[in-house]
């Protein structure tokens, strides 16, 4: 698929809307629910830039393998993807290759880059607090999940959470009062910079998913907690704690200054051990290093006020620009699910091999234990004999094409 042309991207205006129905405060939103409003919103905040490798890719694949899934559960319906586009100079709507499965589930809010530069400071020009609460302000879905913009949500996984937004009980825990949470496994770093088509990455989650590693976990408040995929709350909760502090202007502890809050009335229920798998696209350098140095919010959760902000948390009395793709309507019956393995480019398998050879070792472990083995295999993969031994099949292969 090409990149949006001028042109078209001048005709796609024209599917733009404003959000002025959804910009009202959500418990009035929720007292009178849009026909239209999907079962789940889940949202992610993003930026046209290169943050870390290629963003863009790591969206565009988000995007992609989530609409993929949905269709094939024929659930297209039932799910909307909130992007909150901040301050981009050129819009990512504009530059990201979707396929029809993933442009018919996502919606665009368009904070302008002279907005996003009110709000930022020296030491940090991506307010995530505040970027993630201008999207849940403008979310329709019963249900609000934040995720990540390189998260990947296989179809298994989705199924588990409509059933859980549908209704009922988790561990005794209404699903309309509860805090949810799911961790993540990583997919490696080096084998997300190859950008591997769509249809490999999912042969590789649904094939080797379990044997990647998981996000390092630690106590908090009493309970062990970690980087989270998926943090989903009715809409009802994320109205009353009016979401994220946007106190916390530095980076960090976003999300554990929120289930801090929101544990004082939501039950905590971890949804990681009952199916709830999700990937993330890796960006980190070896041992987890997280990039640029940065100015860290402080990990100060005692006597947190429930509701930091202001009636107009999530610049909600500001109404910005969205943006819908036009797109055909979905097909009446689900596309097959690809090959049952792809044809491997070894280029690409062997960045794989460090998690898959210490997979065994690692379900073993505790999950202290496990996150040593992040640099561990970092290690693994700069050792002389490895590296030799990753080019060996493509030499033999030169060698015998001579012959």
């Amino acid at each position: 698929m090409d990149r949006v042309s001028p042109a078209e991207l001048q005709r796609l205006r024209g599917a733009c809307r404003r959000s002025d129905i959804y910009n009202h405060r959500m418990a009035e939103a929720s007292d009178s629910p849009d026909s239209r409003a999907p079962l789940l919103s889940l949202f992610v905040g993003a930026r046209n830039d290169a943050y870390m490798g290629d963003s863009r890719w790591r969206l565009e694949t988000t995007i992609n393998y989530l609409g993929e899934n949905l269709e094939r559960l024929q659930r297209q319906d039932s799910v909307e993807l909130v992007v909150c586009d901040w301050g981009s100079a050129q819009p990512l709507h504009a530059v990201l290759n979707l396929t029809p499965a993933g442009r018919r589930i996502v919606r665009f809010i368009l904070v302008p880059a002279s907005m996003a530069r009110r709000y930022a400071i020296p030491e940090n020009d991506w307010p995530m607090a505040l970027l993630q609460n201008v999207a849940v302000r403008r979310c329709r879905g019963r249900f609000i999940g934040q995720t990540d913009s390189d998260m990947l949500f296989p179809a298994p996984t989705l199924r588990r959470i409509l059933a859980l937004a549908d209704g009922g009980c988790v561990e005794g825990v209404e699903t309309g009062r509860g805090f949810f949470f799911a961790g993540r496994r990583h997919v490696p770093t080096s084998y997300v910079a190859m950008r591997p088509p769509l249809h490999e990455i999912s042969w590789v989650v649904r094939r080797y998913g379990r044997a990647l590693p998981e996000n390092p976990w630690f106590w908090f408040v009493g309970r062990a907690y970690t980087g989270t995929g998926l943090v989903l709350m009715h809409r009802d909760l994320w109205s009353e704690c009016r979401g994220y502090d946007e106190r916390m202007v530095f980076w960090g502890s976003v999300d554990l200054n929120l289930a801090a809050r929101a544990l004082r009335r939501s039950p905590w229920v971890d949804m990681t051990r009952r199916g709830f798998e999700l990937y993330h696209l890796n960006h980190h350098g070896p041992g987890g290093a997280a990039g640029p140095s940065r100015v860290w919010n402080p990990r100060k959760f005692d006597g947190l006020p429930f509701c930091p902000n202001g009636p107009d948390w999530g610049l909600g009395d500001r109404t910005f620009e969205e943006f819908v793709y036009p797109v055909e309507p979905a097909p009446s019956v689900p596309r097959p699910a690809g090959p049952s393995a792809p044809r491997w480019d070894w280029s690409r398998f062997r960045h794989l091999l460090p998690a898959l050879l210490t997979a065994p070792l690692r379900q073993t472990m505790t999950p202290r234990a496990q996150s040593s083995l992040w640099y561990l295999e970092a290690q693994l993969r700069a050792r002389p004999w490895y590296r030799a031994l990753s080019v060996l099949p493509d030499y033999l292969r030169r060698w015998a094409g001579r012959k």
